[in-house]
């Protein structure tokens, strides 16, 4: 028995390999993951805009509250910046202050978009290999 083409087809998966290395993802997720940043910055209430302001994507998680995107080994997170220590409070009530939820609703409100971005800057970098 002879298997005709199995060269190629290695040398294919090499390159798809390289095509979605640890950098390929980590652009694409953080691409993704501003998609959740922006809505979260629309919806979070404006007093002094700081915490509007804060609200961002990191390779580290925020001390305080974040949701993130994972792939193979990379994580990318979003939320407002640690030294916005209200934020949670503003995202889940106190028993003097009523919730007013930013972050869970961006996420939920962009998940499509967020999982198409993913597939589509996944594609585009396999497409692009070969």
């Amino acid at each position: 028995m002879k298997l005709v083409g199995v060269d190629r087809l290695m040398g294919n998966l090499r390159r798809l390999q390289t095509a979605v290395d640890h950098g390929v993802q980590t652009r694409v997720a953080l691409n993704a993951a501003e998609i959740v940043a922006d809505r979260a910055r629309q919806l979070a209430p404006v007093d002094t805009g700081r915490l509007r302001d804060s609200i961002g994507i990191s390779l580290t998680p925020p001390r305080e509250m974040s949701f993130s995107i994972r792939g193979d080994g990379v994580r990318v997170f979003i939320g407002p910046a640690a030294d916005v220590i209200y934020a949670p409070y503003v995202e889940f009530g106190t028993w003097r202050q009523a919730p007013h939820p930013f972050m869970r609703p961006a996420l939920d409100m962009t998940r499509d978009q967020v999982q198409q971005a993913l597939a589509h800057g996944l594609w585009s970098a396999i497409k692009s290999s070969i």
